[in-house]
């Protein structure tokens, strides 16, 4: 016998049937995959398009807005929770719109008013001194109405302008350190007369180290018509205090009065221009505007005004947010000798 031999048996079989068996496999799951990602994506546009709905119901909703419409506020039959802050704030939006419409409105018709009744008083003027012209006493009669006329409608249109500067920003400022006594004293001696007039008494309770950055001119100006203020609405026989604190490196004017009590919303709107009571416009001195001047210089020097009144009938303007000089500035400042609390 010879040595082993190896016997090698192979055994083929054909490949079609495996092949076809995975070409369907491959099909059938591309096939499964392209209808799920169809499906899915008809889905989620489906699903986005419902969750889109309330938005586009708001888009709609503001479009049809417009000023004659600004009673309108948007409203969804049921509000997502992530729409609701949203929606809030644009009624927020709308209701403060429609606020400054109205009191645009309101300052349109005042502003007629106002002017309308100067305009009537100089044309009656002219007739009555047509009818004698050759009276020298009623000339001069004349022409002295038409001063105290043309003065009046020239503050009014003053204020307007002055207000337009401060709203539109291009009122400037010049910021150094005052010290607050002497203005608010100097202020009262300007008012003491008309205040002598009406059994008022002034005090001045202002110490004389406080001393604030800001602009002497529109100081003045805000002190003048805070005291005039008080001094014509002040309820006879009182005193009209002007108060200053110190509070943490900013300083607080307050000038405070007795007065007829006002309603709430007549309190809120007494810094609106020209938006006063009938009766003290009827007067020629009340114009309307000198709050409106107050609050919008202390907007132009970044500070805040606010008005209140107590049951008992108290007012009081304050205005807040002085910021205080520096030490060295304060020194520079300070009057040589002031009495605290002084009374004019």
């Amino acid at each position: 016998a010879g040595p082993p031999r190896t016997l090698v048996l192979a055994v083929a079989l054909g490949r079609e049937s495996l092949d076809s068996l995975l070409s369907g496999i491959r099909r059938t799951t591309l096939l499964a995959g392209l209808v799920t990602v169809l499906f899915a994506a008809a889905f989620v546009w489906r699903s986005v398009g419902r969750g889109l709905a309330p938005v586009r119901d708001v888009a709609a909703q503001v479009a049809r807005l417009s000023p004659e419409r600004l009673e309108h506020r948007v409203a969804l039959p049921w509000t997502p929770r992530e729409l609701a802050p949203v929606i809030d704030q644009v009624n927020g939006l709308l209701n403060r719109v429609a606020a400054a419409m109205q009191r645009e409105r309101r300052f349109g018709g005042n502003v007629a008013h106002e002017l309308r009744t100067p305009v009537a008083e100089l044309r009656s003027l002219a007739q009555v001194v047509g009818r004698w012209p050759d009276d020298p006493d009623a000339v001069r009669a004349f022409f002295a109405d038409v001063d105290r006329v043309a003065r009046r409608m020239q503050a009014v249109i003053g204020n307007l302008l002055l207000l337009a500067r401060c709203h539109s920003g291009k009122q400037p400022i010049d910021l150094r350190p005052v010290a607050l006594h002497e203005p608010c004293a100097a202020s009262w001696r300007r008012h003491a007369e008309a205040a002598a007039a009406r059994g008022l008494r002034g005090a001045v309770d202002v110490g004389a180290h406080l001393v604030v950055a800001t602009d002497p001119d529109l100081l003045a100006m805000m002190l003048d018509n805070l005291l005039g203020n008080a001094v014509s609405h002040a309820l006879t026989d009182g005193v009209v205090r002007i108060a200053a604190r110190a509070t943490g490196g900013r300083v607080g004017l307050v000038v405070e009065n007795q007065a007829v009590r006002l309603e709430a919303d007549a309190l809120d709107r007494l810094s609106e221009p020209l938006g006063q009571h009938d009766g003290a416009r009827a007067a020629p001195e009340h114009a309307g505007l000198g709050l409106s001047v107050v609050s919008a210089l202390a907007d132009r020097l970044g500070l805040d005004v606010r008005f209140e009144q107590d049951p008992d009938g108290r007012f009081r303007a304050i205005v807040d947010g002085f910021e205080a000089a520096s030490a060295a500035a304060e020194a520079a400042a300070r009057p040589p000798s002031v009495t605290t609390g002084e009374r004019p």
